[in-house]
């Protein structure tokens, strides 16, 4: 069986800036993987063409043996989802936690963007709670165990990493859903 999560040979420009330039790895079923790096180094473009924000120049994306790449962005979610329960963990059974994060009173989007992330466009730049809109697919997809942090990275600087507020530093990503 191969990767649960394959990223191959992505590329991804900018105009003339090269934020991804030829990354590969594999994240297998139950592994806990994250990425961390400087500030640049390009963990939150390959997150954003792994969740489908941005689209690769070259490179391809797969998931569960399917490529992301022709996946919709704001279809990525129930996707993760339904690979897990192909894969005997019913979506009931799941765990799912969303730690601190930037909150929707500190977050906006483009109008595209946000179109992007939930299938509407209201014409014009709109807050977003990102952890509440995965929380909000999770439990469409069936999952009834989902915790989050009432914690902002941006409102409670004072307790947490935001590079969005300034800070400079190493960031790790991690998503996790697990098993009761």
């Amino acid at each position: 069986m191969g990767p649960l999560l394959s990223v191959r040979d992505v590329t991804l420009r900018f105009g003339g800036i090269v934020a991804l330039d030829g990354v590969s790895f594999d994240v297998d079923a139950g592994q806990i993987s994250g990425l961390i790096g400087p500030n640049g180094a390009g963990k939150t473009t390959a997150f954003n063409v792994i969740t489908r924000l941005y689209t690769p120049d070259a490179g391809e994306v797969g998931f569960d043996g399917t490529s992301l790449l022709k996946t919709p962005p704001h279809g990525i979610v129930e996707r993760g989802i339904e690979g897990l329960t192909h894969r005997g963990l019913p979506a009931s059974e799941l765990r799912v936690h969303l730690g601190p994060g930037i909150c929707g009173k500190c977050y906006e989007v483009s109008g595209d963007v946000y179109e992007q992330l939930t299938g509407t466009n209201p014409g014009r730049p709109t807050s977003i709670d990102l952890r509440a809109l995965i929380a909000d697919h999770a439990r469409a997809a069936g999952v009834v165990h989902i915790s989050m942090s009432g914690s902002c990275t941006r409102c409670d600087n004072d307790r947490f990493y935001s590079h969005r507020a300034g800070d400079a530093g190493r960031q790790l990503g991690v998503i996790i859903a697990d098993r009761d």
